[in-house]
């Protein structure tokens, strides 16, 4: 029996997201799953159409605004025939709650980020009484929301496409290419990432006798600003470049060379992911609530690092390039072993007919 999922998230998931999220609705419609995205109506429009069925809503500015335009969107599902909403991020789970309320059918809150695990307590009773259930990104997250809630919350890792890296030098015949290092953060400019920015700075000062790195810089917030400011104040800004936002930003993601991760929120990104299944070596502050940063397996984990180690592991980079070529093909062969997109597909699938087959109406709080 065909299953009809709403799939509900917010602009700044679609801009990380989209990507990966493509190829898992493709996968998931092969499993007889119908989907219609529940997208915010100023998205881009490649973004949009990258969605199929939609329901457009107006994100308001307070969570509470935002919560009640998703709640209007109750209409338009219920004439499309929804048996389960999929609040994909923690900013829409309120608005989903009650959406599932609405229409009566259950709802699946997904868990990617340490950030949002409190958060579940508020949906401690519908999860007690099969309204809704939770999944989690990492094995760390599903333990922590296991403990809180008292019911079993599943783990299931993004699934990954995994294709040959592109190659654009851009360089002339017989001029060696600049290694592409792509830095992945939040836009602001915190100790972590200053000194990475600092420690950039020591090596282009130096120099090498070989190709030298350029660096482009994935992460958008109201501090960003402050970031180009100290990349300024370095004299980097010839070796520093902005990613587009969306999915053009992805094209970017398949040529580096080289993945940084100076800081550490607790986040599942299948954008690392991704960068690992194409080649990238990845070099990344410890996380916890990561099992896919295994250092000297799938990166390289740094404890808490200070600018001479950012440093160290850059002229590393610079004069060992074979250490990093190994790195990246374990990293490889790790993520298509254990992040498989097939996978991923059939253990939501099986998530959406359990809720749907055994959930009572959402409970009123």
């Amino acid at each position: 029996m065909a299953m009809h999922v709403a799939l509900v998230a917010k602009d700044w998931w679609l801009g990380a997201e989209l990507a990966s999220h493509r190829a898992l609705a493709a996968a998931l419609r092969a499993r007889q799953v119908e989907l219609t995205a529940v997208w915010p109506d100023d998205a881009p429009e490649d973004w949009l159409a990258a969605a199929g069925n939609r329901v457009l809503w107006r994100p308001g500015a307070s969570g509470r605004r935002r919560t009640q335009r998703l709640v209007d969107m109750a209409e338009p599902l219920r004439r499309v025939g929804v048996d389960v909403i999929h609040a994909l991020d923690g900013e829409v789970w309120a608005g989903g709650a009650q959406l599932g309320e609405r229409l009566g059918i259950p709802v699946l809150f997904s868990c990617d980020r340490a950030a949002e695990v409190a958060a579940a307590d508020h949906y401690h009773k519908a999860t007690q009484q099969g309204a809704a259930a939770f999944v989690a990104g990492t094995v760390a997250l599903g333990e922590a929301l296991t403990a809180r809630l008292g019911v079993a919350v599943a783990c299931v890792p993004p699934g990954i496409v995994t294709a040959d890296r592109e190659s654009d030098t851009g360089a002339a015949p017989g001029e060696a290419a600049a290694r592409s290092v792509l830095i992945r953060g939040d836009g602001s400019c915190d100790r972590e990432t200053l000194g990475l920015l600092r420690a950039i700075g020591q090596v282009c000062a130096v120099g090498s006798s070989g190709p030298g790195m350029h660096f482009f810089y994935d992460g958008q917030g109201a501090d960003l600003h402050e970031l180009w400011r100290a990349v300024r104040r370095l004299e980097l800004l010839a070796q520093f470049s902005m990613v587009p936002a969306g999915l053009a930003g992805r094209q970017v993601l398949l040529r580096a060379d080289v993945l940084i991760q100076p800081q550490a929120h607790g986040a599942v990104q299948a954008m690392t992911l991704a960068a690992m299944a194409h080649g990238a070596a990845v070099l990344a502050r410890q996380d916890r609530w990561l099992d896919y940063l295994i250092h000297d397996q799938t990166a390289v984990v740094l404890e808490s690092p200070d600018v001479a180690e950012w440093r160290h592991w850059l002229e590393r980079y610079l004069k060992d390039p074979a250490y990093f070529q190994a790195l990246a093909a374990r990293a490889q062969r790790w993520v298509r072993e254990h992040h498989n997109l097939e996978k991923q597909a059939d253990l939501l699938a099986g998530l959406y007919q359990r809720l749907a087959g055994e959930a009572i109406p959402f409970p009123r709080r």
